[in-house]
């Protein structure tokens, strides 16, 4: 957590839950595909932080760059986030964060060369694997009254 990561269009996956920092569209956006969190096929907008995205235009520029961030404990909420970042640039300063600039584990990039993000929950602690959860077994009316015939039949 808190590594910088970089999404190409060659391996469009994203590794972890990320912020997004900047994008490699002028206007800092990032175009995902949802399929594998909730079945969508239509592209979601999703948009790197202003700041960063005009100030941060070079991987050399992100040499020295820190700060904290602090968010909820890791959940299964999918489309719902609440970051507050704090980042040292030429001064301290403070970025409230939403599920606009989050990209998660799960979607893929679309239609965007590549983008620099800040990895947030990682492993166990993305939210599509606090998501998955042990299949259910499901029995209909008519097998749970002819297993309780059987075992009539079978105790007489």
């Amino acid at each position: 957590m808190g590594d910088l990561v970089r999404v190409t269009k060659e391996r469009p996956q994203f590794p972890a839950d990320i912020v997004l920092l900047r994008s490699s569209e002028a206007d800092g956006y990032c175009y995902v595909e949802t399929k594998n969190l909730d079945g969508e096929t239509n592209l979601k907008l999703k948009t790197a932080i202003n700041v960063f995205n005009d100030h941060y235009t070079t991987d050399d520029k992100f040499k020295g760059f820190g700060g904290t961030m602090k968010c909820e404990p890791p959940n299964n909420q999918l489309y719902r986030c609440n970051i507050n970042m704090q980042y040292r640039g030429h001064k301290t300063e403070e970025v409230n964060l939403n599920v606009n600039n989050v990209c998660l584990k799960g979607m893929s990039m679309r239609n965007t060369k590549s983008v620099v993000g800040c990895v947030l929950y990682c492993g166990h602690d993305t939210r599509i694997q606090r998501n998955f959860e042990d299949a259910k077994y499901k029995s209909s009316k008519l097998m749970k009254a002819t297993n309780w015939r059987i075992i009539f039949i079978f105790a007489s």
